[in-house]
């Protein structure tokens, strides 16, 4: 195993992180555009509204976790514990 792997693997975690970070808030910010721009348009069987506050409640969801994920850190410290 070489020196740099673990730097590697860092920098990818970090990238994957910021990229479902931009996910969730992507997801919050279309569920908010439904609620509030589609709010008298209904089909048959959904209305855009309701569909607008589940991709809010969804990215909400996806956002703070990965906030979360990324506070807490799992690597143990210089002392080992």
């Amino acid at each position: 195993m070489n020196a740099t792997s673990g730097t590697n693997t860092k920098s990818a975690v970090r990238g994957t992180a910021a990229r479902h970070t931009a996910e969730g808030a992507l997801t919050f910010l279309g569920g908010l555009a439904l609620c509030l721009s589609m709010d008298n348009l209904s089909t048959p069987v959904l209305v855009m509204a309701t569909v607008g506050l589940v991709l809010m409640c969804v990215g909400g969801t996806q956002l703070a976790s990965e906030l979360l994920r990324s506070t807490v850190s799992t690597e143990p410290t210089r002392d080992g514990s």
